[in-house]
Order: C-alpha cells, then structure tokens, then sequence
C-alpha cells in the first residue's frame, strides 16, 4: 500500500509542479533543429534524439505505470473485502445454523419433560372425588354439631 501512496504522492507533486510552473514561464518554449557545428540561436539545453525520445517514453512508461499499479491496488482491496464479506457470510451462516440447532435441541427437551410429567403423574382423580366428598361432608357434620348444641 506503501508504494500506491507513493506514487500517488508522486503523480500529485508532478501535477502541482505542472500547474505552478506553467504561469511561471509565461513565454513558451523555443524550439529548433540544430545540425552538426551550428550554432543554437538560444539559451537551453540540448537533446540528442534518442534522449528526448527516451524522455517522452519515461514519462509515458511511468504513466502506464502508475495507471497499471493503481488498478493492482483497487483490485487487491476488492479481493480483501470480498474476502472479508465472505468470512462474514460464513460467520452468519454458522451462527444462524447453531442457534437453530439450540432451539430444536430447547423444543426437543421441553417435550421430553412433558412426556415424563404425564408418564409420572398417574390419574388420581378418583381419589380427587373422593377425598373432597369426604371433606364436604364432614364439615357440614361438624358445623351441624357446632351450631346445634
């Protein structure tokens, strides 16, 4: 990422340079083909061809460059946050499967207990009836004494 900052930092220079300098230098540039022995008609400096073509190509081959490691970059952010979203996909689909698990497991043994409450408690109601006819008649016999005597 180092190296994408810098030639970031390096194409923002060259551009603020561009910028700065154009105004700087209101009259434009001189241009002229000079042959062997003559004289420059100027003040400036003095290419051979294949240096001014070695510097246009430098220019553009650094343009390319850049362009080429810029898109290396974007493309290896995307695969990270691709990659991220995936682990997170995973990390949903493993919790949302363990917490359907704990509840059918939940559901499971809250049947198990009401199936062994109903296969403890034996049908007493008879006894139910019984004791509570036993009961009524016996407090109407004792408020029966209590009050008549």
């Amino acid at each position: 990422m180092t190296r994408f900052k810098q030639c970031m930092d390096l194409i923002m220079f060259l551009s603020l340079l561009i910028l700065l300098s154009s105004p700087a230098s209101a009259d434009e540039g001189k241009f002229t083909f000079l042959g062997e022995q003559q004289c420059a008609p100027f003040e400036g400096v003095l290419f051979d061809p294949p240096a001014l073509a070695s510097i246009l190509a430098r220019q553009s081959t650094a343009n390319l460059a850049c362009q080429a490691r810029i898109e290396y970059e974007l493309s290896v952010e995307a695969a990270d946050y691709d990659l991220q979203i995936r682990e997170l996909q995973i990390s949903f689909n493993a919790l949302r499967e363990e917490s359907t698990l704990m509840i059918t497991q939940k559901d499971l043994e809250i049947q198990q207990l009401q199936e062994s409450i109903l296969r403890q408690s034996s049908d007493n109601r008879l006894w139910w009836y019984v004791g509570g006819i036993a009961t009524g008649v016996a407090a109407t016999y004792g408020a029966y004494r209590l009050f008549n005597e």
